[in-house]
């Protein structure tokens, strides 16, 4: 981004020294005051649940959305709290299970790791609530999983962030934790976790917004998921849904020339399976792979580290778009971005029934 002070300064280099460009966005913050001006009136209008997933939710209508479900599927949900947050939010999971054997195969997904991602959290939410309403209403795809699997769902991995950057900044990427020795506040959630720590792609610099922390889960909220974690038995799957760029990025990332992973053949097989079924939905394009080769490599990272305990299936979902809004997507676009999700999710479910 360019502030307006320096615009025709930007464009009068670029043009000088024949580099082509065009303008995404016009004005960034006309965008980002517009979804804040228009949240509290929507809040206010809103009168079902379908009317939740039109806007952009903060981190207390969040919680207060996730006591809702609780309330209307507590034959099959659940919730756990592991842990709090560095400002003491408590994190809470949600479980989806009919029960049954301790020993079932076990789905992670959570959203909202880096704070500005609000598309995150939303589709998260979105999937959830989907696969609720059709379970319950007897879809076969939905009971068939639920026979074999538990969900754990968590929501927003970073709140003390989330809820920094609806009051303050919104492209706030970090935690909100204290640097000792330092102004600069907060870590890359997302280069904090104990696997790889502090290697290629992770900062030691605290004023970074891909500073690694002090130490390996040194932020209360990577320590209180990887406590948990390490709980679960039979973890198959494991998916941290980001923004943006439309990929679907699996391990190993914490290095570059790295060998695969030796199950590469099949990792790729469902993660194929998830971006055709999301294309079918809506045409948007997905490309699935390592995440070095596709993006960049970052060590201490969320889908490395649950790969190294053993998740068969461990992903990074970025969802839309690739750019021309980047963090600040549209909401007409959370609707269509839990749809097509959703799409994904189900195809990938389906292929752990087919395929494992």
């Amino acid at each position: 981004m360019v502030p307006p002070t320096a615009k025709e300064y930007v464009a009068l280099t670029l043009d000088m020294i024949g580099v082509p460009y065009h303008v995404l966005i016009d004005d960034v913050n006309e965008v980002i005051q517009t979804q804040r001006a228009s949240h509290s009136s929507k809040v206010a209008a809103r009168g079902s649940n379908e009317d939740f997933f039109m806007f952009y939710h903060t981190i207390d209508e969040i919680k207060l959305f996730q006591d809702s479900l609780l309330s209307t599927y507590g034959n099959i949900l659940s919730e756990l709290e592991i842990g709090t947050s560095y400002e003491k939010q408590p994190m809470k999971v949600l479980k989806i299970s009919t029960g049954g054997a301790s020993d079932k195969k076990k789905i992670w997904f959570e959203g909202g790791i880096h704070a500005r991602e609000w598309i995150s959290p939303a589709t998260v939410m979105y999937i959830t609530n989907k696969f609720l309403e059709k379970y319950t209403s007897g879809s076969e795809d939905e009971v068939n999983f639920l026979t074999k699997y538990d969900i754990y769902i968590l929501f927003v991995t970073n709140p003390d962030g989330y809820r920094w950057t609806w009051d303050n900044d919104r492209f706030w990427r970090k935690t909100r934790s204290p640097n000792e020795g330092s102004e600069c506040v907060g870590t890359d959630p997302n280069r904090n976790w104990p696997f790889e720590w502090g290697g290629e792609g992770a900062s030691e610099e605290p004023c970074s917004d891909t500073y690694r922390g002090s130490s390996a889960t040194s932020e209360p909220e990577i320590e209180s998921v990887v406590n948990f974690l390490k709980k679960l038995e039979n973890l198959e799957m494991f998916i941290d849904f980001h923004s943006y760029s439309q990929l679907m990025l699996y391990p190993w990332g914490y290095a570059s020339d790295l060998a695969p992973i030796s199950n590469e053949e099949e990792v790729k097989k469902l993660g194929d399976a998830t971006i055709t079924a999301i294309e079918a939905v809506s045409g948007r394009e997905y490309e699935c792979g390592n995440t070095v080769e596709l993006l960049y490599a970052a060590s201490g990272a969320s889908e490395d580290y649950a790969y190294s305990i053993g998740t068969r299936f461990s992903y990074v979902i970025e969802l839309p778009d690739k750019g021309k809004y980047g963090f600040v997507l549209p909401e007409e676009e959370i609707i269509p971005t839990g749809e097509e999700t959703y799409a994904g999710v189900m195809a990938a479910f389906r292929y752990l029934i087919e395929y494992t």
